[in-house]
């Protein structure tokens, strides 16, 4: 039941990050703005998700689960119905931030809820629990277009988001949590946790993760719209293609984590999705593009969870605190990556803008392999330190 819950507010906030790329044009002709404007609304809500996720996960180890989740999801259901409402740019930008500030609390407590049910299985559980991100990923697109075509209005899809947000809530008030397992994590093992160069490694990695999907589902439809000649609504939902390709990645990791090391499983898909990134960027029609955002999708798609979980394997009793701080960093990627591609997209068009997304695979391949040569000598100095066994004792 707790991963049930916690997959649905998941979904709802994947909506609700998604829900945004198919708007990007409409909410660009009806308030006049430029695609670095519009990576600047991208920009608040990563600055909001930030400040959320670091307190958010820090909250949730001193105070419980519980007491972060409830008031995580009321947030963000209001601040969807004000980004809905909102009259002017200004607006759209106070809203935005505040559902970033709501939203990262609940998935830092979300996820270390799941990693302290899951423990070692977690790089399987995360990628099953993440599956929910891109469901709700996948629903966005066409929600936009329905509002679009129906009502003539990108506003309808956060308005349904909002209530998806507060069905989530009412779950979490009346769900049973498991007892807290150990003490109270103290600030110096916090700090040190957080501090350590594999989890700053592991963040950037998480950051330019985030620079990908940024790329495709939030301006993936402007790429399709202006650079493939496709109608908008037809546009809107073809984002939808990358997130299925998510999904599918996230399921065939989960299958895959029993058999496969989570560190090959990171490597492999960032070196196939170097390779599907160019095919995308590059495509010179619709339907071969569409094949571009699936198939990147499928091979990205297990990198966010299973290095995720590869930290918090490492750090178990921080899980809140590290949890958010990682979530944080990737969310860097919104605050950081998001203008980048709003600046080639207007300086070079939408296809510039695509076009940065393998070079933030390739700059992630290279941080990756720096991680896991960190995590070999750390291995190795700890078995240097294992006392021999004496003569005659059973270890010998």
């Amino acid at each position: 039941m707790i991963l049930a819950v916690s997959m649905w507010f998941y979904a709802a906030g994947g909506a609700a990050i998604s829900v945004f790329g198919p708007s990007v044009e409409s909410i660009s002709e009806d308030f006049g703005l430029t695609y670095s404007q519009i990576s600047l609304i991208i920009t608040v809500i990563s600055i909001g998700f930030i400040a959320g996720s670091l307190a958010g996960g820090a909250a949730s180890d001193r105070w419980g689960r519980r007491a972060v989740l409830v008031p995580s999801a009321a947030g963000a259901t209001m601040s969807m119905f004000w980004f809905a409402a909102s009259p002017t740019f200004g607006s759209l930008l106070a809203a935005g931030f505040c559902i970033g500030a709501s939203f990262g609390p609940g998935l830092a407590a979300a996820t270390a809820l799941i990693a302290d049910l899951a423990r070692q299985r977690s790089t399987r559980v995360l990628n099953l629990f993440n599956s929910a991100f891109a469901l709700g990923a996948i629903v966005a697109p066409p929600l936009v277009a329905v509002g679009l075509a129906a009502f003539t209005s990108w506003r309808v899809a956060y308005v349904v988001v909002a209530v998806w947000f507060a069905t989530s809530g009412l779950m979490f008030t009346r769900l049973s949590y498991p007892p807290r397992s150990g003490s109270v994590p103290t600030l110096r093992s916090v700090v040190r946790g957080l501090g350590s160069p594999v989890s700053i490694l592991l963040g950037l990695v998480l950051m330019l993760y985030v620079g990908v999907e940024i790329a495709f589902g939030d301006f993936g439809a402007a790429f399709m719209e202006r650079t493939q000649g496709i109608p908008r609504a037809a546009a809107a939902a073809s984002v939808t293609a990358f997130w299925i390709g998510v999904l599918l990645g996230r399921l065939v990791v989960y299958r895959l984590a029993g058999t496969w090391r989570a560190a090959s499983i990171v490597r492999w898909s960032l070196v196939l999705a170097l390779g599907t990134s160019v095919l995308a960027a590059l495509a010179g029609s619709a339907p071969l593009a569409v094949l571009g955002f699936v198939l990147t999708g499928a091979t990205i798609g297990g990198i966010f969870p299973t290095a995720l979980g590869i930290g918090l394997r490492i750090r178990p009793g921080i899980a809140g605190s590290l949890a958010g701080a990682l979530t944080a960093m990737a969310s860097v990627g919104g605050a950081l990556l998001a203008p980048m591609i709003g600046a080639a997209s207007d300086a070079a068009g939408p296809r510039g803008g695509m076009l940065l997304a393998p070079a933030f695979i390739l700059a992630a391949m290279l941080l990756f392999e720096i991680v896991q040569a960190l995590r070999r000598r750390s291995a190795r100095d700890s078995a240097g330190l294992t006392p021999p066994p004496v003569k005659g004792s059973i270890d010998a």
